[in-house]
């Protein structure tokens, strides 16, 4: 074995990380689904009219879903809740506000015309 190997320098000598380990999950995958569906919701009503197309619909809905869940901060006000009751008032009538607001940003931007 080479030294850097026996020094646990080698990446082939580590074991496999944990289960989560690294993986990013703070705890947004309890807000992901909740932002999905709004965002769904929001979005149903212009791919219903015919302003956007079904491509156009799911790749609003991931920009949005996206945009939304990394700017959440980890740590401190307004960041991740752990409960059911915590996602609860995390989507606040004004974050939801804000949510509608970037998503029919992005129909404008992407929108058949």
């Amino acid at each position: 074995a080479t030294a850097a190997a026996a020094a646990g320098l080698d990446p082939r000598s580590r074991p496999p990380p944990t289960a989560g380990a690294g993986d990013g999950d703070d705890g947004r995958s309890i807000i992901r689904p909740a932002v999905t569906a709004l965002i769904k919701e929001i979005l149903t009503k212009p791919y219903a009219k015919g302003a956007i197309t079904k491509e156009q619909f799911k790749t609003i809905a991931k920009k949005a879903v996206d945009k939304v869940v990394l700017a959440i901060p980890s740590k401190g006000k307004g960041s991740v809740p752990n409960t059911r009751d915590g996602l609860e008032a995390w989507l606040s009538a004004s974050r939801k506000s804000k949510i509608k607001a970037l998503t029919e940003g992005y129909v404008a931007k992407y929108a058949t015309h």
